[in-house]
């Protein structure tokens, strides 16, 4: 359950009394979760202190929205999505907040780490050579979704699907919450949302990837 991602969701529909030892790993990444939404919340002040666009991927902001609490959709990292004319200043914010490189940036993100704190900057969504993802459309369709006690900047509910998508195929949809991801982006869906998805899904060539 905790290699998938799935352990909290598991807690919370097992029925009966769990054995101590589940109940620890569940509390520890209960405290994990709301670990890292405390540091993407500072983070995404940071940025707007420094009217730097920002847009989480996945992560706690995800978990709040399709899930409605932050623990129930474990991520162990953080991943921030930035224009690439952004990007220069975004990577140097992290370095003065105290984060070091994890190595060097490729085509579409660089690592980072802090204390225990893992943050993917992205000037891209994937590698260019991977199946095409309409970022700048992505970007003139975000919406702001409450996030702790803020606004956020967020994908819009047809992009999300595309982007789970792109992201599930790339790693073989390995991971079971990466199917339940799918299955709560698509049942928030409403009818026209689901026609412009696939309408949107034809025009980007990832209709197929889609289906």
């Amino acid at each position: 359950a905790e290699s998938h991602g799935v352990l909290p969701l598991f807690h919370r529909s097992c029925p009966g009394d769990l054995p101590p030892e589940f109940l620890q790993h569940f509390r520890d990444r209960w405290a994990l979760s709301l670990f890292l939404a405390r540091e993407l919340d500072e983070l995404l002040e940071q940025f707007e202190e420094h009217q730097i666009r920002v847009l989480p991927l996945k992560g706690p902001v995800l978990a709040d929205l399709l899930y409605g609490q932050i623990g129930l959709r474990p991520s162990d990292d953080l991943d921030l999505l930035v224009r690439p004319e952004d990007y220069a200043r975004a990577e140097a914010l992290l370095f003065e907040l105290g984060f070091t490189p994890l190595g060097e940036a490729d085509d579409y993100h660089r690592d980072f780490g802090r204390n225990g704190t893992f943050v993917e900057l992205h000037f891209a969504v994937a590698s260019p050579s991977a199946l095409r993802f309409d970022v700048e459309g992505a970007w003139d369709r975000a919406r702001t979704v409450p996030f702790r006690s803020r606004e956020v900047l967020f994908f819009s509910p047809v992009d999300l699907i595309l982007y789970l998508s792109l992201h599930g195929v790339k790693h073989g949809f390995a991971k079971l919450i990466w199917v339940v991801d799918m299955v709560r982006a698509l049942e928030r869906l409403t009818e026209a949302e689901a026609c412009n998805l696939v309408d949107e899904a034809a025009a980007q060539g990832l209709k197929n990837l889609l289906l």
